[in-house]
């Protein structure tokens, strides 16, 4: 189901374990992971929807993530930074989500002949494109793929060492707010950190430095992993 578990319980019959109708996979657009900006006079929100995915985990039941053109985090657009495909995966990792739904088409060209010369709708319907003798994989998918591996590196880090030295590993590098103690999330108001959005998430790396700190951070976790 590509939606939230809602906080105020009005779809807990989907997850709760009663009727034999739940649905075991959650797929969660990326800006709605945590929750959203607070007012001074309300309860807090800005980790509300967090609140009910931990609950939904702790029923066995998985927790995907996707994205699309325009959510305000790191997603698969040719117009976007090359890099935010991997840090989009290395969030993933951050928060031990165990998939990612693209259903945007990986050759939908929507009528160009050739992609390579114009992409349409910022490049998230074309992850492969046409070559003279076989498909070119389009640099976005191998950063996908570079994503997928680092992952699977930080989940032997989180299995051996725990969430929080994975963390540590991505805050560290400056590729997240994050540290040990948990993430620092922002939003315009009421989170940890002051940002430009009403929804709430972590501030993430999206400029010319973000490769080499995803370097330093896949060396980290590179250590980690190998270790006694």
């Amino acid at each position: 189901m590509s939606g939230n578990p809602s906080p105020d319980g009005r779809n807990s019959f989907l997850w709760k374990g009663r009727g034999g109708d739940d649905v075991d996979i959650w797929a969660i657009l990326s800006r709605r992971y945590y929750g959203t900006f607070t007012s001074p006079t309300r309860r807090d929100r800005t980790r509300r929807n967090l609140r009910t995915i931990d609950a939904v985990r702790s029923r066995g039941k998985h927790v995907w993530a996707y994205t699309y053109a325009g959510p305000g985090t790191p997603g698969l657009l040719a117009t976007e930074p090359l890099s935010d495909p991997r840090v989009f995966l290395l969030w993933t990792a951050l928060e031990s989500v165990r998939g990612v739904l693209y259903g945007e088409g990986t050759t939908s060209y929507n009528g160009i002949a050739s992609p390579l010369e114009s992409v349409r709708s910022g490049g998230e319907f074309v992850l492969l494109c046409p070559g003279r003798t076989a498909p070119i994989p389009s640099a976005r998918l191998e950063q996908i793929r570079d994503g997928i591996e680092d992952w699977e590196l930080l989940r032997l880090v989180r299995r051996a060492r725990g969430a929080a030295a994975v963390r540590e590993i991505l805050g560290g590098a400056g590729l997240f707010s994050a540290g040990r103690a948990g993430v620092r999330l922002a939003c315009t108001v009421g989170c940890d950190l002051r940002g430009p959005e009403a929804f709430a998430w972590p501030r993430w790396s999206r400029d010319a430095s973000t490769p080499a700190l995803i370097e330093r951070a896949r060396l980290a976790a590179l250590r980690l992993a190998s270790g006694p």
